[in-house]
């Protein structure tokens, strides 16, 4: 690879991930938020909010931020290679769904993770700007 290319690389992972944490970052304080003006009301949508951010932080962690330290760790030590990227593996379900979860340019599996994930993400606003507008006293500031 010829460095113009590499650093081009480097720096588009370096804003990719960049986005990613500022979006998980704003994801969950949006969601804390939210929970805390519900008083219990809408059990439904903590339970929605709370898999949004746990599909965010497994987003960026496990599949973009640590990937390559715990594949380097896999490599250096036994034990703990199978502590940090085995286990992980195998609590996600690797085994089963590596075929789904690697997110590779225009194949299938990978429209198909990502069509999930957004058909969930927009039917959760949809529900949360639904409990807004039937209940204005959670928009309602101090």
């Amino acid at each position: 690879m010829k460095p113009g290319s590499l650093i081009c690389l480097v720096i588009c992972k370096w804003i990719e991930l960049l986005f990613l944490t500022l979006l998980t970052a704003f994801l969950i304080a949006g969601c804390i938020q939210f929970i805390q003006k519900l008083n219990n009301e809408a059990a439904y949508l903590t339970v929605l909010s709370i898999i949004a951010c746990i599909m965010a932080v497994m987003n960026l962690f496990y599949n973009n931020l640590l990937s390559n330290i715990r594949f380097h760790y896999k490599i250096h030590s036994y034990t703990f290679g199978t502590l940090i990227y085995d286990l992980p593996n195998l609590i996600c379900c690797h085994n089963v769904l590596s075929k789904l979860c690697r997110d590779r340019w225009f194949t299938v599996p990978t429209a198909i993770k990502w069509s999930i994930k957004s058909i969930y993400l927009i039917i959760l606003i949809a529900l949360i700007k639904n409990y807004k507008i039937n209940n204005p006293s959670v928009t309602a500031f101090n």
